[in-house]
């Protein structure tokens, strides 16, 4: 709980976390590579200099990075994955409902855990989306 000046409790929900990986292992092409690129540049860009982080640490955010950033840090007390899977870009996906659910197994009561459905992928999809509900038990649903 973040405690005011005042001494007022808030809750704190993130409601828009993710836990990605564009390592140079994972990354299948140009547009892997290029999306990492932007992405880390609009961090570079935007970020006051003593929030920096270097190129390497940026480019895979792992699960005892984030949990120190969001709990430990700073003032979350509970997150919202939204995945964003860009399996085209990246071997294992960049952020998949499946490596998320390895920090909502860590911390079961800290994470809201999503999956994501494209309307292109069609009946396949549907039944991917289904198995994430059935094996995981997701909330909600990432369009």
């Amino acid at each position: 709980m973040y405690r005011t000046d005042t001494g007022e409790e808030i809750f704190i929900i993130d409601g828009h976390v993710h836990l990605w990986d564009a390592s140079p292992e994972n990354i299948l092409n140009k547009y892997g590579e290029g999306f990492i690129a932007c992405f880390y540049d609009y961090h570079r860009n935007l970020s006051p200099s003593e929030y920096l982080w270097d190129r390497d640490v940026f480019a895979q955010y792992g699960p005892e990075r984030m949990s120190r950033d969001l709990f430990v840090e700073g003032y979350v007390d509970m997150a919202i994955f939204q995945p964003t899977y860009l399996k085209e870009f990246y071997r294992r996906g960049f952020n998949t409902t499946e490596q998320n659910a390895v920090l909502k197994d860590m911390y079961p009561e800290r994470f809201i855990l999503n999956g994501a459905f494209d309307p292109r992928d069609g009946e396949a999809g549907l039944e991917y989306l289904e198995a994430l509900v059935e094996n995981y038990g997701i909330r909600g649903v990432k369009l």
